[in-house]
């Protein structure tokens, strides 16, 4: 394990801790509509294997806008293209092109620690051999900035990340459409569903099911 990629870890878990809560309704509950519309595409147009777990994720997407999980500026295309980091220590320099940033539930833009998990190949998405200790020492020490998670609170983030993934990677990209930036649609973007979004998930407490 290279101190660069410990370093990029440490750099992105402080990039997420230090997302601040947003109380401005009307742009949050532009976004919802957003979202709500893009389950609506999702679920009738994604093929047959991702459809419980979408429709499993559009249940429960109230729970994301009810009050009780924080809605934060968020960058609206985090790739690896548009984050900087020094290649010696891996510690990031800079984040570009915010020009899709918008107010979403935190959690939606986590397909960022997943780009750097892996990368795709022709024959499907590739997970780096680092992978799961890189992923550990995201969330060790993000619970650390942010003073520890409830079992809650991570599940609400985890609904979060698969609702991102899937209007990221589910979605065709719409021009304009603010705040939900669709690279999806082709089968290459499929593949990276078919990697990053689980089968059938656990129950989750206190959501409908």
């Amino acid at each position: 394990m290279s101190s660069a990629g410990t370093k990029l870890e440490e750099s992105i878990s402080d990039f997420f801790s230090n997302a601040g809560a947003c109380t401005t309704r009307s742009s949050c509950d532009a976004f919802a509509s957003k979202t709500f519309g893009g389950f609506t595409y999702l679920c009738g147009n994604l093929p047959s294997r991702f459809q419980e777990t979408a429709i499993r994720v559009q249940d429960n997407l109230p729970a994301l806008f009810s009050g009780e999980h924080p809605l934060v500026v968020t960058h609206g295309d985090l790739s690896e293209m548009n984050i900087l980091a020094n290649p010696e220590t891996g510690e990031i320099t800079g984040i570009i092109d915010w020009a899709e940033a918008g107010i979403q539930p935190f959690g939606f833009a986590l397909y960022a620690l997943d780009n750097i998990l892996g990368y795709l190949t022709p024959s499907g998405w590739v997970f780096h051999t680092t992978a799961e200790h890189l992923q550990h020492e995201f969330w060790r020490i993000f619970c650390g900035l942010v003073g520890g998670l409830s079992q809650c609170e991570m599940e609400l983030i985890q609904l979060a990340r698969q609702a991102g993934l899937f209007l990221r990677y589910g979605n065709p990209y719409k021009p304009g459409r603010k705040g939900v930036v669709g690279v999806g649609g082709t089968e290459n973007t499929i593949k990276v569903l078919d990697a990053l979004i689980p089968g059938p998930s656990p129950h989750l407490p206190g959501l409908n099911q």
